[in-house]
């Protein structure tokens, strides 16, 4: 059984499969185009009905779409039997949802709906006077969430880039 968990908004999210990878590939060459048909008739049924794409895409079709989206790239562990997947947001693992008030939860949903946010914006959404919203979005940016393009009152926030 697969089992898929995630944090708030997800931050991680993490795919965890009972599954062993056949002879001669791991976690180092997962990427490298090997590709081992362990029973042809499930294969080509599952490309048939149009489950998978190929032998050996998976991972480099996952790894170009995270790269795509500007997030960072997926990580591939082998624990005990099971293959774990883990995919992450901007914000990566180290960050936690549940330290931000509900102000800037939604603040961080406007700017990834929009791509941007100024303080002026986020102080009619939010409902708060302009120097709580200021406060807010500079939490924000310590914490590495968003970057500050500007200086002046044409200031405004974006998604940081990954890292």
């Amino acid at each position: 059984m697969t089992r898929i968990k995630h944090g708030p908004m997800p931050a991680i999210i993490t795919c965890t499969v009972p599954a062993r990878f056949p002879e001669g590939i791991d976690t180092r060459n997962i990427d490298a185009g090997i590709s081992i048909k362990r029973n042809p008739i499930v294969y080509q049924l599952m490309r048939d009905m149009r489950y998978i794409e190929g032998l050996a895409t998976g991972v480099p079709l996952i790894k170009g779409e995270m790269k795509k989206a500007g997030l960072l790239l997926p990580k591939f562990e082998i624990v005990g039997s099971f293959f774990m997947l883990t995919l992450y947001n901007r914000l990566g693992e180290h960050f936690d949802f549940n330290t931000l008030n509900e102000r800037q939860k939604l603040g961080i949903e406007i700017i990834r709906k929009n791509g941007k946010i100024t303080s002026k914006e986020y102080a009619s959404i939010t409902g708060v006077a302009a120097p709580t919203a200021i406060a807010d979005l500079s939490k924000l940016v310590k914490e590495g969430i968003p970057n500050k393009v500007g200086r002046t009152r044409g200031a405004f926030y974006i998604i940081a880039e990954s890292k």
